[in-house]
């Protein structure tokens, strides 16, 4: 008797710890769509807003982009970078998240990055090609969505554990 006591409750805390894990998991895969004065389009994200995100393309897709600047080209290589005590994510293409020196670039800076209510705080472009230097731009607004659901491999394999002491818990109590 003690050790299927001892057993349950070993259970228990396993299901306790697996439960507050998962809770804490925080893993992004937002779309987001933005509309500047020169520039309209939507990107996707991956990342985990636990922990900051050094410039990468990794996790970033450029899902569409338009604009009315005749001749700018500066969509290439997205890149991001996540600050995750602002919950601040910088956007930008050109493998930067700067404003590129020499090349037609654009940048986009928004707060609140992993909620639903993101607010886009910096748009800026440059039209190197056309001698347009760094430029602010106006009218900028930013949604965005949940494009779906993906749960962190630890958080899998812990919800696993629990199962499967759950169900020796149950084949030891038919003993």
């Amino acid at each position: 008797m003690p050790a299927k006591k001892a057993f349950k409750s070993c259970a228990l805390l396993g299901a306790l710890l697996t439960l507050s894990a998962v809770a804490q998991a925080a893993p992004v895969n937002r779309s987001y769509n933005f509309q500047t004065g020169h520039f309209s389009g939507s990107f996707s994200l991956q990342f985990d807003n636990a922990s900051n995100v050094a410039n990468t393309s990794n996790g970033v897709s450029l899902l569409s982009l338009s604009t009315d600047l005749v001749g700018w080209d500066g969509a290439s290589q997205p890149a991001f970078q996540y600050i995750a005590g602002g919950d601040v994510v910088v956007f930008g293409f050109r493998g930067n998240y700067l404003i590129n020196a020499a090349r037609d670039d654009l940048l986009l800076a928004f707060r609140g990055a992993s909620t639903d209510t993101p607010t886009l705080t910096t748009a800026q472009y440059q039209w190197f090609s056309n001698g347009q230097t760094a430029r602010n731009d106006t009218r900028i607004s930013l949604t965005s969505t949940v494009t779906s659901a993906v749960p962190e491999p630890g958080s899998l394999a812990l919800v696993l554990a629990a199962a499967l002491a759950g169900t020796g818990g149950a084949a030891l109590r038919r003993r």
